[in-house]
């Protein structure tokens, strides 16, 4: 029913947003005007979606959670997920040493490529186990729980944190190619100026995937306090204050979103570098572009933290909720 819901709404919003780019300057125009054939396809993307979603609905639906878990879940282990990384990034060193005269675009190009997007998507769920790891070692109680959470959830937070690292690994890989062309000697106002609408768009569309993927983790994070509340109101009655539960979850989701979405700009940045051939920023001052770069990362993983820790407050009343000592009587 949502996809279909969904595939119902994506005509008005794709017709407003065609509306809305045909208002800007020609060089920033990046859809043509809107015509029959969008309205014919409207429905064909409504039946498409709903289909998609039924399928992945059946295929990942567990059903309503009504009550608290009363078995522990053991921890998932990522040892598959570090395998593909490992064999992804050994296909892109693999690719980096050939020598680039007379091979193929796809062994120079694309498959470095691919093997970067395939390490965004399964290196979340290796950080998550070494997170996870690391903080359920640590003195506080607090960050020991958050950590056991996170071992816990390791599958599908692992799937949000990838989608989030490949957003980052987009916008890297666009900071990059800015950085590169801003800081030529050669510098046109007019050529960049026309550049940057194209960023602007694909800058947009990463960060709307990424603010998807981000409320299915938060939501994801709510569905799991409501499977432990039973567990999280015993720590309560013990002694563990609403407050502590709520640090909890913050270092929950600091520990996990802030590595996975700069560990995907760093990737972006370094995928640019590969395909830039051999030279860092090629064709600019490498010391002004590295710069800007780095300021890029560091600007993005500072604001990827403050999002995570403004996710945590959002959850503040499913952690009320989850603390509640009726939670105790229900069976």
């Amino acid at each position: 029913m949502g996809g279909l819901i969904g595939g119902l709404l994506a005509g008005p919003l794709y017709l407003v947003l065609v509306l809305a780019i045909q208002l800007l300057p020609r060089t920033a125009r990046m859809l043509p005007p809107g015509n029959a054939v969008d309205l014919a396809t409207w429905p064909i993307v409504a039946f498409v979606l709903a289909a998609a979603a039924a399928a992945v609905g059946g295929l990942f639906g567990r059903g309503v959670v009504s009550d608290p878990r009363d078995k522990p879940v053991k921890a998932q282990k990522p040892t598959r997920a570090t395998l593909v990384v490992v064999g992804a990034l050994g296909v892109w060193l693999l690719c980096r040493l050939v020598d680039r005269q007379g091979v193929s675009f796809f062994t120079v190009s694309a498959l470095p490529a691919l093997s970067a997007i395939v390490i965004c998507l399964a290196l979340p769920t290796a950080v998550l186990a070494w997170q996870g790891r690391r903080l359920t070692r640590s003195g506080n109680p607090l960050k020991v729980l958050a950590g056991g959470r996170l071992l816990r959830t390791i599958r599908p937070l692992g799937r949000m944190l990838g989608l989030l690292a490949f957003c980052g690994l987009t916008l890297g890989y666009m900071a990059g190619t800015l950085a590169e062309q801003l800081s030529r000697e050669d510098y046109s106002r007019h050529t960049t100026g026309f550049q940057l609408a194209g960023f602007a768009f694909a800058a947009g569309a990463a960060m709307f995937i990424a603010l998807i993927a981000g409320v299915g983790l938060l939501a994801g994070t709510a569905d799991d306090l409501l499977d432990q509340r039973r567990q999280l109101t015993a720590l309560n009655v013990l002694g563990v204050g609403e407050a502590e539960l709520r640090t909890s979850v913050r270092y929950q989701l600091t520990s996990c979103i802030t590595p996975a979405v700069t560990a995907g700009l760093a990737i972006g940045v370094v995928l640019n570098y590969d395909l830039a051939s051999v030279q860092l920023f090629y064709g600019g001052d490498k010391s002004s572009a590295a710069l800007m770069v780095a300021a890029a990362i560091a600007g993005g993983a500072l604001l990827t933290w403050l999002a995570a820790n403004a996710a945590a407050y959002l959850l503040r009343g499913q952690v009320h909720e989850a603390v509640a000592a009726e939670n105790l009587r229900s069976t």
